[in-house]
């Protein structure tokens, strides 16, 4: 069973802030690759949930993340 990802407002905010910082300071070719990359590397969790990391700040709420 696949899980469903699901991006944030904050996550969201925060790759569109990776990318802008990557286009000014390397090229706009970096910062597609880079945050592309970061999004696919998402998919992973679809199949494979467990290879995530634990959120220390969620550790103490009933649902696992």
């Amino acid at each position: 069973m696949e899980l469903k990802i699901y991006w944030t407002d904050f996550s969201k905010k925060e790759l569109q802030y990776i990318f802008e910082y990557y286009k000014e300071n390397a090229s706009i070719k970096v910062a597609k690759n880079l945050t592309i990359g970061i999004a696919k590397e998402t998919f992973k969790l679809k199949k494979q949930p467990e290879i995530g990391q634990i959120e220390e700040l969620l550790i103490d709420r009933p649902n696992e993340f």
